[in-house]
Parts: C-alpha cells; structure tokens; sequence
C-alpha cells in the first residue's frame, strides 16, 4: 500500500504551522484538492490512480484529517511526506522524521521506528532516529519525500506507543526559508510474531 500525507504550507505563515485540514466541496473526494491542508492519502493500487482518504476512526469524524485519521502500516508500504505552497514558488524541500520513545515506559521495547535505516542495523533502530529526504517536484506543485520502506521488526508485543515528529523546511524561489512542523499519528500492525494482529500506536503528544 502507498500513503502521502499531504501538507500544504505558505510562506506568510512563520509560526511553523501547516495549514488546517479542509474537505470544502467534499465528498466526492478530488485528490489531492479536496480535501486539502493536512491530509492522509491512501492508494490501493500503489500510487497509479486510486487515491482516497484514509478513514477516520471514528464515522462521525472526516476522512484523512491527521487528528482523526492514521494508517495502518504493514511491512513493505511506502510512506512519502508531500509538501507544497499553492501561491508561491518552492525551490526545495527537506523533510527529517524523528522517532523516540515516550517518557515512563521503561519496558517499552528499544523500537523507535517503523522505518528502518542503514545507521541503525537491521532490526535495530533506537530512540531519536532521525530519517531524512529531500523532496522530488511531482504532480500539482507537491515535493515528494519518499521514507524507507516499512520493516517493522516483528518484536511480539501487543502494543508498543511511538513519539514522531516531521520537520520540513522550505526554501522559496526568491531563497526564503520557512520551517513547519507537526506530529502526525501512525499505527503498525505486527502479524508475524504472534497469533493475535499487534498493533504499536505513533503518539501524538
């Protein structure tokens, strides 16, 4: 499976917000406009057409709003952060993800990621893992930022809390650099170490 989390910035904005999530017109969803701002997109067809918000957890909330809405990862899916600034030209982006593990949880196991990288060893990565990728300009003005495949490590726990963190800066046309951040919400789903599905939560606090 293919998810984007879509995040529109602008450069007037320098408080390091994104802007909000916004499904005005919608449904009928029309990716990637509708519904805009923040947003999680999901492809079931590995990005060639089929692209619709992921749900939210709860009906009665909108689908693909980041404070609502979260993918379930699973071994081998793609993740790309997609940023983009609809009234002003981007240069280039840079997007770092960083994971720890969240204070007083001493046995929490050593994971920090769902994302593995070459600096931490197969099956090894440790709190304040820091992944980092330079955007691609794509289709409708988003640069791309394509993490590692997913490679959960199969550690058998039932449930395993994450911290994550995105920071993107944004350099402009003109050579204005902005920051923003957010802290999006992520599940991965363990199927090969226990009988039962396991499922670790990305806290958002």
């Amino acid at each position: 499976m293919y998810y984007h989390l879509n995040l529109d910035c602008d450069k007037s904005t320098t408080t390091g917000d994104f802007e909000p999530y916004s499904a005005v017109g919608g449904p009928p969803w029309n990716p990637p406009n509708i519904p805009e701002g923040q947003v999680w997109w999901q492809s079931i067809d590995n990005g060639a057409t089929d692209w619709t918000p992921v749900p939210a957890s709860n009906p009665n909330h909108q689908a693909g709003d980041p404070k609502h809405a979260h993918p379930v990862l699973h071994d081998g899916d793609l993740v790309s952060i997609c940023v983009r600034d609809k009234n002003n030209p981007i240069r280039s982006v840079s997007v770092a993800i960083v994971f720890g593990r969240r204070s007083g949880h001493e046995k929490q196991a050593p994971i920090a990621s769902p994302f593995q990288n070459a600096t931490g060893g197969a099956n090894n990565t440790y709190d304040q893992t820091v992944l980092h990728s330079d955007g691609v300009l794509g289709a409708e003005g988003f640069f791309v930022c394509q993490l590692t495949p997913v490679a959960y490590p199969h550690g058998g726990n039932l449930s395993v809390n994450f911290g994550c963190y995105i920071g993107a800066t944004v350099t402009y046309s003109d050579l204005t650099v902005r920051q923003f951040g957010m802290d999006p919400e992520m599940d991965v789903s363990d199927y090969a170490a226990s009988p039962q599905p396991a499922v670790a939560a990305v806290a958002t606090d």
